[in-house]
């Protein structure tokens, strides 16, 4: 690391503590707890001695290939730029060109790129112009929560029905510091699909720390007589809560209770004034669950690059 990373960094702490908003996945303090397995940094562009935009990237080794690429649990990173005030649309493309050109010639050559960017980026030909593949994501949000009853009659019949009969059968949701049971609980949810669990306790009681001195997470269980049907994890900033994990005991009769556990973390952004975003899915199921909370359907970019040979090669044998 040079003498000038290591000043971003420090430069890009103390912006993320005094700019009004920095997505959750890209504050610093969530970077520090989410690279367990690599290092991350920053470029930033600077006017007049300020922060003007900004990209953190978490960079990785597997094997002998170096990659950008996203840490764990991370939905999107990407870009962050300020705008001039009373600047005109066809000024900020202009101004989204020279600020993203500075951003990717201070990325470090590796022989993969890859990040989700934030669905506020809407801009991302410069990107595609620096020879980067762009693609779609999609994530659902509930973006006005302040009529609830409102909010609850747009949700489709069945998730209604799930909700109410998670309260009929006694379900209750809690605030919870168990992070020993919340795991214990994800670990059945992915045995349940044939795949071993990608993180760690201790990697999860640490972000789990992390969020609660940022005072920035809550873990809720929905339980019965001391019975834990459904957990979850929601990490906050001051614009979004995101649905970040949530796992149910799939050897039991859930009574609609992960319903119920989504119903009350709604009600709780609600109370904090906030968007709250389910993260999104590409897998079918998953996606008909997030929609039937009659949520409103956003894309994100998808930035990919290769630089690799190597790989390039090893990608179109894999493919053949």
């Amino acid at each position: 690391m040079t003498d000038i990373k290591i000043t971003n960094k420090k430069k890009y702490r103390e912006f993320c503590k005094k700019e009004k908003y920095i997505p959750l996945f890209s504050q610093a303090w969530w970077l520090d707890a989410v690279c367990d397995e690599g290092y991350w940094d920053v470029a930033l562009v600077e006017k007049d001695n300020k922060i003007i935009a900004s990209m953190p990237y978490y960079i990785k080794k597997k094997n002998i290939f170096t990659a950008i690429t996203l840490p764990k649990l991370t939905q999107t990173m990407g870009p962050y730029i300020k705008y001039p005030k009373g600047q005109k649309y066809t000024a900020s493309l202009s101004w989204d060109k020279k600020i993203m050109n500075e951003l990717i010639e201070q990325l470090p050559k590796v022989d993969m790129f890859t990040q989700s960017f934030n669905y506020s980026i809407k801009n991302t030909l410069p990107f595609y112009w620096n020879g980067y593949n762009i693609s779609i994501g999609y994530t659902y949000t509930l973006d006005n929560l302040m009529d609830m009853e409102k909010l609850f009659s747009n949700f489709s019949r069945s998730t209604r029905k799930e909700i109410k009969n998670a309260k009929k059968n006694g379900i209750e949701v809690v605030d919870s510091d168990d992070i020993e049971t919340f795991y214990e609980i994800n670990k059945i949810t992915y045995k349940k699909q044939g795949v071993k669990i990608p993180y760690s306790l201790d990697f999860l009681k640490n972000l789990y720390r992390q969020g609660k001195e940022q005072d920035a997470v809550v873990m809720k269980f929905a339980l019965k007589d001391d019975i834990v049907y459904s957990v979850g994890l929601y990490f906050y900033d001051n614009q979004s809560l995101y649905a970040i994990m949530g796992s149910s005991n799939r050897d039991i009769k859930l009574y609609g209770s992960e319903y119920l556990l989504d119903w009350e973390m709604i009600e709780f952004a609600s109370k904090k004034n906030l968007i709250f975003d389910f993260e999104g899915s590409m897998i079918e199921r998953i996606e008909s669950r997030m929609r039937s909370f009659g949520t409103i359907q956003k894309r994100y970019p998808i930035v990919t690059k290769n630089n690799s040979k190597l790989l390039g090669t090893i990608k179109y044998i894999l493919d053949k």
